[in-house]
């Protein structure tokens, strides 16, 4: 009943290839539904079949929204005062809070870390890189830069930046100790990666505090550094968070700390304050 197919030729050029896929899974369970009940699709067909399912609320939501983009693309012709009670019933989505390393436990984490995840650990930090982009990355000394493989939503594109110093001395070191390659550096995997950062936060010394700390947090942490330095958040998003949107930088990485609250003036302080 559904026409998948057309929907998936528009609809590949405005998401990603994963997202597509879990889009037409989630169609297929919706068309399968309204085989089985001789229903056709529209908001009346998608509250039933919301109601029929026994998923935990978030996935509700994302099986809720999947469809009515397809409704979107398609341009069907539904009630939208119908589709805004469909979207009533959708559980809003929450996320997790970002957590980040301080300052000081990012540099202890590095310190006492051997080669080549001391290497690892300072490059996903100081450029802000994802563990797979940080182990496909290759490095030039000659021209002094990174070259990182950064995922965007129509493919990926490589991004260069310049090595500061204190990371090109550890690249140096590294190579001439024979633990990294000369240009693609790394030859381990990602879990390994993960068991190494699990055991720099013991020899650091790092206390999780409620915080489920991973190699993904250096990334979280120096979005949110830089933004407590006073860096405004479109130059991060831009130039090292790489995100299309600038919400998705404030929304899923910066973390609002208790230096960025503690900046908030009394209201009495800005009212009241006699100029000098």
């Amino acid at each position: 009943m559904l026409d998948i197919e057309t929907f998936v030729r528009r609809a590949e050029r405005v998401y990603s290839k994963a997202t597509l896929e879990r889009k037409v899974k989630i169609l297929r369970m919706y068309d399968d539904f309204l085989e089985r009940n001789g229903l056709e699709p529209g908001p009346e067909s998608l509250a039933a079949w919301l109601d029929s399912l026994k998923v935990k609320p978030q996935s509700l939501a994302v099986y809720a929204r999947d469809v009515l983009s397809y409704f979107n693309i398609m341009m069907l012709d539904v009630d939208e005062r119908k589709v805004r009670q469909v979207k009533s019933m959708i559980p809003p989505v929450t996320f997790r809070q970002p957590e980040v390393l301080s300052v000081d436990e990012v540099r202890r984490i590095i310190e006492v870390s051997k080669y080549p995840h001391k290497v690892a650990f300072a490059l996903a930090y100081t450029y802000a890189r994802r563990l797979s982009e940080v182990l496909a990355c290759e490095v030039d000394l000659k021209s002094n830069t990174v070259t990182f493989p950064i995922a965007k939503r129509r493919g990926s594109e490589r991004v260069s930046f310049k090595l500061e110093d204190w990371v090109r001395d550890l690249i140096v070191e590294c190579i001439e100790a024979g633990k990294c390659g000369r240009r693609r550096l790394f030859n381990i995997t990602g879990r390994a990666v993960e068991i190494a950062f699990k055991k720099a936060l013991e020899r650091a010394r790092v206390k999780a505090d409620g915080r489920r700390l991973r190699f993904h947090h250096l990334r979280h942490s120096r979005l949110t550094h830089l933004v407590e330095m006073g860096v405004p958040l479109e130059v991060i998003s831009k130039t090292l968070a790489y995100h299309a949107n600038i919400s998705t930088t404030y929304q899923f990485y910066v973390a609002p700390t208790k230096l960025m609250q503690s900046k908030i003036i009394p209201a009495g302080e800005i009212l009241w304050r006699r100029s000098s």
